[in-house]
């Protein structure tokens, strides 16, 4: 077998492979055989049939198709290994000829990815303030948050819950029937009936009230209509705020102290306002533009099928697929696979890159650290979904995916801290790297030793 390999700068190579002789014209007197046995040949019984006779029998193309579709794939296998060649997924085939066996075949290349030195990268970061004020008013969500409604013995005002039965009605018709029924009493608020809380305050416990509303004109079915409702008060509630202290900051989470829970939230308002400037962006092409990444088109291809294949659930969840969507668009499946090419490649490209980091970076994940991740991801499902999700997890394609975020995770933290300049290799790690460069240092010395003899050059 001859291979001539004929390599493409998008991580592809072309191999011609000219098949020896004798092998093509044994593969195809066994595929005349295998013919025979298949088809009835007036005179000859099954799978006797001369080569000759088959050949004229059902045709010359029709044999070498035959042929080819049995040996091709085992011709492929000995003409990369022949080649060595390393293929990242199966070969496209070109073209086959006859006369001798000759076929081209495309092979894509796993992706080349070279991040150059880049634990020399730095981005700088745009100051981010949080004023004490801004805590100040995160804590007094969280106060809000963790807030109790307590009965009090005085009437209604706004703020407050009211608990009563009440009923209503537009001429004959009863529009509400509720008992136990809780409402917040709001001065202004664009979805209340207009006039509806406001005749409710004032109101102690114990008092049966009735009153009279008019819908505004476009709001409902009863628009311009006067509704009656009669009420009877069980109860009124005022919220009731829990102390700003350390009882509160060990309510909320892993906090001993007050201190610590501002700290805590001061360090989540960074965070944010951090995310919200795509600082982790910038880095990511910061890595990508100085590093050399090179893939073959198939990769791209189904970094877009992902890409589109993410909109349609989107666009599914929302009562229109993505064929519908492009009808009413307008566009075309390749338009709009076009359209969204850079984005597709931009994706690869800090994929490719955040992988190679993990590899130059030697980050692991335990398999501790993937149980509790999987633990996490079921006790956010509902009981319905949640069985289902864990046996997609459990399984060894689940596991893996779910090792590979993880390895995401800690690839994007290590560029981040690289590019911040708050990354500190280990002891072993610079001794490694002096050793490298001990290395390379007598590595040149000894070329030039080289060329300095090979040159007659004496010092």
């Amino acid at each position: 077998m001859k291979v001539t390999p004929e390599e493409h700068p998008n991580r592809q190579v072309t191999l011609t492979v000219e098949v020896e002789e004798e092998r093509a014209q044994r593969a195809l007197r066994q595929a005349a055989r295998r013919l025979s046995r298949r088809m009835r040949i007036p005179g000859f019984r099954p799978g006797k049939a001369p080569y000759a006779i088959v050949v004229r029998t059902v045709g010359e193309d029709y044999v070498r198709a035959e042929t080819f579709q049995a040996i091709g794939q085992q011709l492929y296998k000995d003409a990369l290994e022949e080649a060595e060649i390393e293929a990242y997924a199966q070969g496209t085939l070109d073209e086959v000829q006859w006369d001798p066996l000759t076929f081209k075949v495309t092979v894509p290349l796993p992706p080349l990815v070279e991040l150059g030195d880049y634990r020399a990268l730095r981005v700088p970061a745009e100051p981010i303030l949080v004023l004490d004020e801004e805590v100040d008013e995160a804590l007094q969500q969280l106060r809000e948050r963790y807030a109790e409604w307590v009965p009090v013995d005085r009437p209604a005002a706004y703020d407050d819950m009211l608990v009563m039965d009440i009923k209503g009605t537009v001429g004959d018709e009863e529009i509400m029937n509720q008992q136990n029924w809780e409402r917040v009493l709001q001065e202004e608020s664009s979805g209340s009936l207009p006039g509806f809380d406001a005749a409710l305050v004032g109101l102690n416990t114990g008092d049966e009230h009735s009153f009279d509303v008019t819908y505004p004109k476009g709001a409902t079915r009863w628009a311009g209509e006067t509704a009656r409702f009669e009420v009877t008060l069980h109860g009124v509630k005022a919220k009731e705020l829990p102390p700003l202290d350390d009882e509160l900051a060990q309510t909320v989470g892993e906090h001993e102290t007050l201190d610590e829970l501002q700290e805590a939230v001061r360090e989540d308002l960074r965070a944010q306002r951090e995310a919200e400037s795509d600082y982790e962006g910038k880095v990511l092409d910061a890595l990508v533009e100085q590093a050399q990444i090179e893939f073959p088109p198939l990769m791209l291809d189904k970094e877009l099928d992902d890409l589109l294949g993410n909109h349609d659930r989107l666009l599914r969840q929302q009562g229109m697929p993505l064929d519908e969507w492009l009808r009413v668009s307008g566009k075309s499946v390749e338009e709009y696979r076009e359209e969204n090419r850079p984005q597709a490649e931009r994706r690869l490209k800090r994929s490719l890159a955040l992988s190679e980091l993990v590899e130059q970076e030697e980050l692991a994940v335990e398999d501790a650290d993937v149980d509790e991740e999987i633990e996490r991801r079921v006790a956010r499902q509902s009981s319905d979904t949640a069985q289902q999700l864990r046996e997609l997890l459990d399984s060894s394609s689940g596991q893996q995916m779910v090792r590979n975020d993880l390895l995401t995770r800690l690839a994007r933290q290590r560029l981040l801290s690289i590019a911040k300049g708050e990354f500190e290799p280990s002891a072993a790690e610079e001794e490694a790297a002096e050793a490298e460069q001990e290395g390379d240092a007598e590595d040149k010395e000894d070329k030039e030793n080289e060329e300095k003899a090979d040159t007659g050059v004496n010092e």
